[in-house]
């Protein structure tokens, strides 16, 4: 269940570690939903900019510590940097390649949530949606529970399958069901959103949060 070879358990060395401790959890035996570990060092006083790759998945961070960041949106402008509280969390897309500049330390759990995995879990349960709100800094104590529950698994080298997939399901099931848009009935549903969600002039269909 722990691997460093696994697809989306590279994260880290986009926060410039050569590694970092991940979860990769299969919570329906199909895709799976990666969960990494990251404690990094601000390098210098200019800060360090962090470029997460492009892929079809929604990309969840909860700081288990504060931390400041400023946001690079996609044709390269800085945004004013913002204190993120411990326990608050930024849930982004990852189709353009998110961007920030780090400019404290990190210590954080991040998870890659593929929208087929999050399709699959709406389609389960008959409610919620794939398509997500952008979130940015919000508390969410549901996810920072299940945070909790995950942290000390990150060290185990034999921690039981059924209950890594019990904690996936549960964040992916709150996450279709708190954060799911509704599909428009004069549009075709699309799992792609949330575009330009890091943006004031966000024109996603979701909530800037």
């Amino acid at each position: 269940m722990t691997s460093s070879n696994e697809a989306n358990c590279d994260i880290g060395r986009y926060f410039g570690l050569p590694s970092s401790p991940c979860l990769s959890i299969h919570p329906n035996d199909g895709l799976a939903l990666t969960a990494n570990l990251i404690e990094t060092r601000r390098f210098n006083s200019q800060g360090q900019d962090v470029f997460l790759p492009i892929r079809d998945a929604y990309f969840l961070m909860i700081y288990l510590e504060s931390a400041t960041h400023a946001d690079i949106l996609p044709d390269g402008t800085r945004r004013p940097s913002r204190v993120y509280a411990a326990q608050s969390i930024c849930l982004v897309d990852m189709e353009t390649g998110p961007a920030i500049s780090l400019q404290t330390d990190l210590r954080a759990i991040t998870f890659v949530c593929p929208k087929a995995l999050l399709m699959n879990v709406a389609q389960l349960s008959g409610t919620g949606s794939a398509r997500l709100t952008c979130l940015r800094g919000k508390k969410d104590p549901v996810i920072a529970h299940l945070a909790d529950a995950l942290l000390p698994l990150f060290n185990q080298l034999d921690v039981q399958a059924p209950l890594l997939k019990h904690l996936a399901m549960a964040l992916c099931a709150h996450l279709v069901h708190a954060y799911g848009l509704p599909d428009h009935a004069n549009a075709p549903q699309r799992t792609r959103a949330c575009r330009g969600c890091m943006s004031p002039d966000c024109s996603c269909r979701g909530p800037l949060q």
